[in-house]
Parts: C-alpha cells; sequence; structure tokens
C-alpha cells in the first residue's frame, strides 16, 4: 500500500523514505531522505535531525537526536551519541545512557572516528578523538581529545587527557596529558608518559610467572633507600659496587 513512505498509528510513526527505516514519534528519522540512504532510527526522536551521511542506526530515545552528520556509526541508549546538532563522526559504535554523547567529527575524516564506548555514560565527553575502546560504566569518561586509548572496567581510565593509554581495572586513573601511559589494577594510578604501574599501594609482591622462574629483562633497576631483594644469583658484565653504609666512619 503507497502511503507516501510514511505510517501513522495512535502515536506511531513509521517511515520508509531512502531505504531508510524509522519507527518512533513524529520526530523520529523525520529528515532521512533518498540521499541519506540505509540507516535505521528506532525511539522518539532518534536520528531527527540526520540529512547528511548514510548507514546509521540509532536505537533509544533521543539517541543521535539532533545529529546532522557522520556515517556508519551505531548509537544504541537514550541520548547515546548525543541530542545536539554537528557530525557524530564515523564509524563509532556507542551503547549506553549518552555513550559517546560529545563526539564532534566537525574536524575532517581524521575527528571522533572508530571510536567503541560501551557503558552507562561511556566516553561522554570525548570529542575529537580516534580509535578508542572503552567498556564499563563511566569508563574513559573525562577523555576529551585524546586517541587510542583501552579503558577496561568501570570508571576506568579517569582523570583526564591521554594519548596511545592502556588503563585495566575498576577506577584506574591517568595521572592526566599523557602518552603511552599504562595502568593496571583495581584504583591504581598512573605515573605518567611512557610509565607501566601494576597494582595500587596495597600490592605486596608481582610475580612474573606462576612458577617464578620467567627471566626478566630490563635495564636500570630503581629503589628506594630501604628497598630490599633477594636473588639466587647474579650476573653482570661489570663491577658491582656494594652500598657502603654512611653511617660508618
Amino acid at each position: 500500500v503507497d502511503v507516501a513512505n510514511m505510517v501513522h498509528v495512535k502515536n506511531l510513526t513509521i517511515r520508509g523514505a531512502g531505504n531508510n527505516v524509522a519507527i518512533g514519534d513524529d520526530g523520529t528519522g523525520e529528515s532521512l531522505t533518498e540521499g541519506t540512504y540505509g540507516s535505521v532510527a528506532i525511539g522518539s526522536h532518534a536520528l531527527s535531525a540526520h540529512n547528511g551521511s548514510n548507514q546509521n542506526i540509532a536505537i533509544g530515545h533521543n539517541a543521535m537526536k539532533e545529529r546532522t552528520a557522520g556515517s556508519d556509526t551505531i548509537a544504541i541508549g537514550t541520548a547515546a551519541g548525543g541530542i545536539a546538532s554537528g557530525d557524530v563522526g564515523d564509524k563509532n559504535i556507542l551503547i549506553g545512557l549518552n555513550a559517546g554523547y560529545s563526539l564532534d567529527g566537525s574536524g575532517g575524516t581524521y575527528n571522533a572516528g572508530s571510536n567503541i564506548y560501551i557503558g552507562y555514560h561511556a566516553g561522554e565527553d570525548a570529542t575529537s578523538g580516534l580509535k578508542n575502546t572503552a567498556l564499563g560504566t563511566n569508563a574513559g569518561k573525562d577523555l576529551v581529545g585524546g586517541s587510542q586509548n583501552v579503558f577496561l572496567g568501570n570508571y576506568a581510565g579517569n582523570g583526564g587527557n591521554t594519548e596511545g593509554g592502556t588503563y585495566i581495572g575498576e577506577y584506574t586513573t591517568t595521572a592526566g596529558g599523557t602518552t603511552n601511559e599504562t595502568v593496571i589494577g583495581n584504583n591504581t594510578i598512573g605515573k605518567g608518559s611512557h610509565t607501566v604501574v601494576l597494582g595500587d599501594d596495597r600490592v605486596t609482591d608481582i610475580y612474573m610467572s606462576e612458577d617464578v622462574g620467567a627471566t626478566l629483562h630490563t635495564g636500570t633497576v630503581s629503589g628506594s633507600a630501604i628497598s630490599t631483594g633477594s636473588f639466587g644469583a647474579i650476573q653482570s658484565a661489570g663491577n658491582i659496587t656494594p652500598k657502603v653504609d654512611d653511617s660508618v666512619d
């Protein structure tokens, strides 16, 4: 039955223009046209203003509500992908309330693309970053402009911007403004760029393998004035100088 690409059933509107499907209230997918093909909008006001790109999926109340551009992005959840106007970026996966809420792809192809934000408020403040992955409630929530980060766990990687960082564990925290920072363990706080932190201040022992038989390859070993250690053997290409007891004359 030809009904001009639109069907009204009480408060429900179904549209099908341009190989698009829109199911919701009167605002759902209302700007989708023949030129914006292959998109799906389900939920009140989902994808209501989009008219610039193709193949998006918006499911949930206000999902990508006023977004006008961005392609191949999936937004599922209330306000996922944001409700303001502008470009949501390309090839993003946004699942959860407010996930990817602030994404801004207006700077071009290499802005706000290929991100995965899954979880309540995951990546909520992220704007132009690329290739970020955040899984968990509020994971990566404080990230604004960083790229190529991994946040795994509730509130993982909060504390500011970071580039190329890895944050695994609930409440792992970046030192902020860092590059290549790795932080692993519940409540662990990062130490800055190009550092790795394993565990918080409650950790007492670190094992390199289950049977303690792994060979550890490293450069300089640093410790505090009260550091102690035990080794089965020490091999050195140069001289080993013993620590002098400063209390002895």
